[in-house]
């Protein structure tokens, strides 16, 4: 007998024959600016955490965050042992519930070093995340010792109000974009509702590279 989860899985599987697009981006300005977030394994845990937020026009399907970040406080590169990504519903211009959750691979791509901050480009696979039209929020934390500081760069696009957190301490960053590219499959509103309806807001994010363990 097919099971809910199965209809869903089948479902999804056959829709994502359809190539996946750029949905939203906001360009990494090639500076070495930089916003800390990250998770110090050593002493402060996680002390802070930067998020942007993205406009989807119509119903899709998610399949990857790509993030552009680096390293300074000092430039020096350290090996980030993971990321966790989430992704938030918006609450009134400020990241409001986790909507989705999950823990990626630490390995990026050398881009330069602008300024003496080593840039990276990284990839985060996301295993088809329905969401509906609207506002959105992400936040990618990096587990790495400090020092050196993790962060994610700056884009010359976007809205100008991202949001970071400093220990207990939140507050819109005005004037600040991160860059980032959301990656997906648009879908009609009917398909995304039904899947919503079936599956929930409750998804767990797994990367389809291995996950590094905490």
């Amino acid at each position: 007998m097919l099971t809910k989860a199965m209809l869903i899985g089948g479902a999804l599987a056959l829709a994502g024959a359809a190539n996946a697009g750029i949905l939203y981006s906001q360009t990494w300005d090639g500076s070495g600016n930089l916003y800390g977030s990250q998770n110090d394994v050593g002493n402060f845990g996680a002390f802070v955490t930067t998020y942007d937020d993205f406009t989807l026009s119509r119903p899709s399907r998610l399949t990857a965050i790509d993030v552009t970040g680096g390293f300074f406080n000092p430039p020096t590169v350290a090996p980030v042992s993971q990321f966790t990504l989430t992704l938030y519903a918006d609450a009134g211009g400020a990241p409001g519930v986790a909507i989705a959750s999950g823990v990626f691979g630490g390995a990026g791509t050398y881009l330069g070093s602008p300024g003496g901050y080593p840039i990276y480009a990284y990839a985060f696979d996301l295993p088809q995340v329905p969401v509906a039209a609207g506002v959105y929020w992400f936040s990618a934390v990096a587990d790495l010792g400090y020092p050196p500081e993790w962060g994610v760069s700056t884009s010359a696009q976007g809205d100008g109000a991202a949001y970071q957190c400093f220990f207990t301490a939140c507050a819109t960053l005005t004037g600040a974009n991160l860059a980032f590219d959301v990656v997906g499959v648009p879908e009609p509103s009917a398909w995304t509702l039904m899947v919503l309806g079936l599956g929930g807001l409750g998804v767990a994010l797994r990367s389809r590279r291995k996950a590094v363990a905490a």
